[in-house]
């Protein structure tokens, strides 16, 4: 299983005017991690914003296919 390094930082989080910010700090030697964990938050925020504590919200990352450019490098 890979391991993911992240932080965040949220500084602003006002409810009544649904305004939410956050830092987030990501150890890009981990090709998921900028996918995965914004998308994190993103989820945390919502639960908080709905006030509906099994929100889901999903995500789909296609990356595009190698190309012969990146395989000839790569040998």
């Amino acid at each position: 299983m890979p391991h993911f390094y992240s932080a965040y930082q949220m500084y602003e989080a006002d409810k009544e005017n649904q305004q939410y910010k956050f830092y987030n700090w990501l150890n890009l030697t981990n090709q998921d991690a900028k996918a995965l964990y914004p998308q994190f938050m993103y989820e945390s925020i919502m639960t908080q914003a709905t006030g509906d504590k099994d929100f889901k919200f999903k995500v789909r990352n296609t990356p595009f296919p190698i190309t012969n450019e990146v395989k000839k490098r790569k040998n």
